[in-house]
């Protein structure tokens, strides 16, 4: 009974959370902000064109996935992954404990290699291809905006 409420818990926690992140992004839709690391900084993340991507997908155009972001798919595989890790912890039998840590080993390795992936994926679109998704205008952002105002005033 203990471990179905705690399993009740963490997917109720995990929901709260990511309902407020939607919640934040929808407002900053809204109020015309869209990305905050790129309104702030005036730099694309290495994130940025994943929503288009997904959005374009949704509309069955995978080349303009591509063209948003080309490592679109991380984070599907990577929600399998976790999934099939989080399927043999919970299992009840005597290879439990080889699976479990298999699956643990290939999650972490595969995060690793996906953070690395994302990394050089950004600075290739950002610094090589010139990608007109990913931006570095770092003038462009408000905390560089709001400085020169201040050093303005100060002058």
């Amino acid at each position: 009974m203990k471990a179905d409420n705690k399993r009740f818990k963490n997917f109720k926690d995990g929901l709260i959370s990511v309902s407020a992140i939607i919640s934040v992004y929808l407002l900053l839709a809204i109020i015309g902000i869209g990305c905050p690391i790129k309104f702030l900084t005036g730099v694309s993340c290495p994130g940025c064109g994943m929503t288009r991507a997904f959005k374009a997908l949704a509309h069955m155009k995978v080349s303009d996935a591509f063209n948003f972001h080309p490592l679109w798919p991380i984070p599907i595989m990577w929600t399998v992954v976790w999934g099939i890790k989080n399927y043999y912890t919970k299992r009840d039998d005597l290879q439990k404990d080889i699976l479990v840590s298999r699956w643990k080993m290939i999650y972490r390795l595969f995060c690793y290699v996906s953070i690395l992936a994302f990394i050089v994926t950004y600075f290739v679109r950002l610094f090589i291809f010139k990608s007109s998704v990913v931006e570095f205008n770092p003038a462009d952002g408000f905390i560089i905006h709001r400085l020169k105002i201040i050093f303005e005033y100060l002058r």
